[in-house]
């Protein structure tokens, strides 16, 4: 995942006097952002792994993608935002008030992205399925993660409102 898909979420939450915190141990690039709700605390003096338990325990909720680091909130009952989550079959039904927006696979012989059944039926956690079949994953996109992060704002707010289709 390009961090810089998270970025208009960042200013969003800043918006709204929500404190973002940037964590990992190991990243590839810095996050540039002037803001003072933005904390770049994967690369701080203050990072450590005792910090990392302690802010994935206590935060309001927490936006990643499917890595172990999400246990810990996950235990603390904190509500995630996944991102690119591609294991269909493996969906955290544990982790309540939760938000799960699926990568996307497209199929180059179709034209086409796939629909979720399609998906269902196609083990892409094989590599050479994916390469054999044609089928190429596609990123969440900055606004699709803009529109979670906005949904769970929402909802941890109250003000979410749920029709019919979320429901389902």
């Amino acid at each position: 995942t390009e961090i810089k898909t998270f970025i208009n979420s960042i200013n969003y939450l800043s918006e709204h006097n929500i404190k973002t915190i940037r964590m990992g141990k190991y990243v590839k690039e810095k996050l540039s952002i002037s803001n003072k709700n933005f904390i770049e605390y994967s690369d701080s003096r203050y990072q450590t792994d005792f910090n990392d338990i302690y802010l994935l325990s206590n935060c309001k909720f927490l936006i990643s993608s499917d890595c172990g680091i999400t246990i810990v909130p996950e235990v603390f009952r904190v509500p995630i935002i996944y991102t690119n989550w591609t294991l269909l079959w493996r969906i955290p039904k544990w982790a309540r008030n939760s938000i799960i927006i699926f990568k996307k696979l497209y199929s180059n012989n179709l034209k086409r992205f796939l629909n979720f059944e399609e998906m269902l039926l196609t083990d892409y956690s094989n590599f050479e399925i994916i390469k054999s079949k044609n089928l190429q994953w596609i990123d969440n996109s900055s606004e699709e993660i803009m529109e979670a992060v906005k949904e769970m704002n929402m909802r941890l707010s109250n003000q979410w409102i749920s029709n019919d289709k979320d429901l389902v």
